[in-house]
This record gives C-alpha cells, sequence and structure tokens, in this order.
C-alpha cells in the first residue's frame, strides 16, 4: 500500500496594518472623541435650556429632528400613517378630551380663538386634504 506523500502545513498570511499607520490613526480617533464630546455637551447645554426656559418637550423635539432626516415623500406617509393609528387606537380621542392649555399669544398677536379652552390640533395628510383616512 503507497503511503501519501506528506503536504507541508498551509501557512497563513495575514496582512497587517503597519504600526505607525495605527497608532495615528488612535491618536485621530481620540482627538475627534474629545470633540464629539465637546460639541454633544453644548448641545445638551442648548437643550436643556430650551427645556427649562422656552418651554421644548424633548420628546417632541427628538420626533422632529427624526423627521427632518427623512425624505419628504417618507415624511408624509409617516404623518397619514401615524394619524390613522392615532385615530383607530382612541389616541386621538383621548387627546381631544384631555384639558387643553391656554396658549399666550406672542406680543402684537391676536388671542387665539378657542371655543373650548382646548387646543386644536392641526389636521396632516389626507385629513386636511378631505381625502378618507380610513
Amino acid at each position: 500500500m503507497a503511503k501519501k506523500p506528506k503536504t507541508a502545513a498551509k501557512k497563513i498570511v495575514r496582512q497587517l496594518t503597519p504600526e505607525k499607520d495605527l497608532v495615528a490613526l488612535l491618536r485621530a480617533c481620540k482627538g475627534h472623541e474629545r470633540n464629539i464630546q465637546e460639541y454633544v455637551g453644548s448641545l445638551r447645554e442648548k437643550i436643556g435650556y430650551c427645556v427649562e426656559k422656552k418651554h421644548l418637550h424633548k420628546k417632541a423635539f427628538g420626533w422632529c429632528r427624526q423627521l427632518d432626516k427623512m425624505e419628504s415623500e417618507d415624511v408624509a406617509a409617516l404623518l397619514d400613517h401615524f394619524h390613522h393609528y392615532l385615530d383607530v387606537s382612541g389616541i386621538q380621542k383621548r387627546a381631544d378630551d384631555a384639558p387643553g392649555l391656554e396658549l399666550e399669544p406672542e406680543k402684537g398677536e391676536e388671542e387665539p380663538a378657542t371655543d373650548d379652552g382646548k387646543v386644536s390640533r392641526p389636521k396632516f395628510g389626507g385629513e386636511a386634504a378631505g381625502a378618507d383616512v380610513g
């Protein structure tokens, strides 16, 4: 019986990033991380100020930021669906039945016309155009 010839073990060769390039990249990342932390801290301060002094609703603002990143058609579709879901789920009725807030008019503006003391909520998408949303 003939023996199979022994084959040499396969040698795996890995290409590695040169030390000089890796160290430079790590330094650059650390520098950018510091800058990012400064920017994020500054943004947090601005948002905190607006929450405290300008009545910013953080969650609503966060939603606006997300929507602002989207294409117009995608925003329109999302809002149409969202408002339909609010109506179907009964959440819109709950919100409509909740006590409204009295809005103070800006200087030089007329008092807002309210018949029941509630803040009117705008209609979007299909509802605004008179389309059947259901």
